[in-house]
């Protein structure tokens, strides 16, 4: 099997069978995939050998099931499964394709963003917001104003993220200048005073992203 490249991640067996976290995980590299240019997630097979482990044996319905489950746990993410493989020694593994998101932004199911860089999965900085709309093409979505003004919790969320990019040593000058609200119009997160649909990913709670 190939070395691990920017669209191809290898996991191990447990990531599926030691409960939430190693679905958590693997939510993050399908965001990160989506984000990008998509890319294969080999379940099976083991990070260091680039083989599955000695008689490992995996039903079809795991695999699927695993793909369903992933599925809750991202949002604007394509995902389909082929059909459970075996190599050389009868070892089986099976391989979770991911679509790229190009009309939309992929996040996990608590609103946090990734992307591929290189063979790592790296969390999309609030500086990076622009960058990566324009990359994927998807800002005719996300500029659309929402029905949701800003409240007292959003405008602290937004105060927060305004201050990490004040802070960000990636910004120009003239960004540091701006208050809360022009830093937010500014990243196309607010539309005067109601929220995007940028801004619902970025500052919104959970009850609106899932609207």
């Amino acid at each position: 099997m190939n070395t691990e490249q920017q669209k191809i991640e290898y996991k191990s067996l447990q990531k599926i069978r030691t409960g939430e976290k190693g679905f958590k995980d693997l939510s993050v590299t399908c965001v990160a995939f989506a984000n990008a240019q998509g890319g294969d997630i080999v379940i099976g097979v083991e990070d260091k050998t680039r083989k599955p482990a000695p008689n490992q044996v995996i039903s079809q319905e795991e695999a699927n099931n695993t793909v369903t489950k992933l599925r809750g746990l991202c949002f604007n993410v394509g995902l389909t499964v082929g059909d459970v493989c075996a190599d050389e020694t009868g070892s089986q593994y099976f391989v979770i394709t991911v679509f790229p998101s190009l009309h939309s932004y992929a996040t996990t199911s608590d609103g946090r963003m990734y992307i591929r860089v290189a063979d790592k999965c790296e969390p999309v900085r609030s500086e990076d917001i622009s960058r990566v709309g324009e990359e994927k093409g998807a800002y005719q979505w996300e500029l659309v104003q929402t029905q949701f003004s800003l409240d007292e919790e959003t405008k602290a969320k937004l105060s927060k993220l305004a201050n990490e990019i004040r802070n960000s040593d990636r910004v120009k000058q003239h960004i540091t200048q701006l208050d809360d609200l022009e830093i937010g119009e500014h990243y196309h997160l607010i539309d005067g005073l109601k929220m995007t649909n940028l801004g619902i990913l970025w500052i919104g709670t959970a009850k609106q992203r899932s609207r």
